[in-house]
């Protein structure tokens, strides 16, 4: 555990080389947070208890149902219970929000309305007024997104915090100190764009989407990448208050 009062140390759980920290990272270096990266993709082991000040866990293009594909899954999902245990703050975005979900007894599915991608309109929730993380967000507020699975149940003991036009659950808490979020405040316009390139799917609906995406994003990528600022500088404020 970091002993240094001076430093703010972050684990962060990659799942997917295309999903990184991305915008986070300006934000991250001007709050003084420090993070070390671990790749399950790419063979690192997840730790079995959390050693540093928080844990962001990002996105990725498997399904938090396929354990059988990806073992590491459940790791992700006992660490997220460590984390919580040792009252250590925990952001999980759109993967590791399901996976979230599921490590505190919620339930994951497929989609029902299909592919949710650009920049969605994310609307709070009266409950999100007294949320340390989000209560001084704009709402309703500008973020990028790209999932086809759902948060279908959240945990007994989680807190709603937001919802979209498409889809429910876009944030939630756990407890006091564990967030989830469906949507990504972390990318910007590129990291978009890479994803398109990279979807492999025949649903003409989904391209459809997808290539709305790209219009909104052109259209308000200066508004989400100031959320993102709020966002990233929210969490960094709040891991290094917890310590």
């Amino acid at each position: 555990m970091n002993s240094d009062p001076s430093r703010v140390t972050l684990l962060v759980i990659q799942p997917d080389p295309a999903d990184p920290i991305d915008q986070f990272e300006p934000w991250f270096v001007k709050a003084g947070v420090e993070w070390n990266v671990v790749q399950p993709h790419a063979f690192d082991r997840v730790p079995e208890e959390l050693d540093a000040d928080g844990l962001l866990v990002l996105g990725g293009d498997m399904s938090s149902l396929h354990d059988h594909h990806y073992p590491w899954l459940e790791d992700i999902r006992a660490l997220y219970r460590s984390a919580a245990k040792l009252r250590r703050p925990s952001l999980g975005i759109c993967l590791g929000a399901q996976l979230m979900a599921q490590a505190f007894g919620g339930e994951v599915a497929l989609g029902d309305s299909g592919l949710e991608a650009g920049v969605v309109r994310v609307h709070w929730r009266e409950e999100a007024d007294s949320d340390a993380l989000v209560n001084q967000l704009p709402n309703p507020l500008r973020m990028g997104a790209m999932h086809g699975d759902m948060i279908a149940e959240l945990p007994d003991d989680a807190e709603w915090l937001a919802y979209s036009d498409m889809y429910p659950h876009q944030a939630f808490r756990v407890r006091d100190s564990s967030w989830g979020v469906q949507f990504h405040p972390e990318i910007g316009k590129m990291t978009y764009e890479n994803w398109v390139s990279q979807y492999s799917g025949g649903d003409p609906v989904a391209v459809q989407r997808l290539e709305h995406g790209r219009k909104q994003f052109a259209q308000q990528e200066d508004v989400v990448a100031q959320n993102t600022a709020l966002f990233a500088s929210r969490f960094a404020a709040i891991v290094r208050a917890a310590r």
